[in-house]
């Protein structure tokens, strides 16, 4: 089955508007075709997208890849920065907590002590 075939569907309807669809249209089919396909033009975007990429700048032989991996390690630092600052915050956290748990520990143990210390004084005084 060929692509004709295949938009037409095989029904008179179909027929009719893939044939208007063609001959109006202009419709290439083959999208690597040497009159500028699709494939080709991404070819030629992905060349000139490298050439400009490894492209040195005269004065100092800085090329754009230098310039785009120092942008991206800066980013990177930036998101290790950010992560590192949410880590301290979780690990305050966690800190305070272990304070609070420990001062209501020893609270206890000094209303146990008092309690215990009360109840010998009542127990001496009767």
């Amino acid at each position: 089955m060929d692509f004709l075939t295949a938009l037409k569907g095989g029904t008179p309807l179909g027929d009719t508007f893939a044939d208007r669809l063609i001959k109006t249209s202009g419709f290439v089919p083959n999208l690597a075709s040497n009159s500028g396909g699709f494939l080709n033009t991404a070819k030629n975007a992905l060349g000139n997208f490298g050439d400009w990429l490894f492209k040195e700048n005269n004065t100092n032989k800085i090329t754009n890849f230098d310039k785009l991996s120092n942008i991206l390690g800066g980013a990177g630092a930036l998101y290790g920065a950010y992560n590192q600052q949410k880590m301290a915050k979780k690990n305050f956290d966690l800190q305070k907590q272990a304070f609070d748990f420990n001062k209501y520990l020893s609270n206890e143990e000094l209303r146990r002590r008092a309690n215990i210390e009360n109840k010998l004084q009542n127990v001496w005084a009767s």
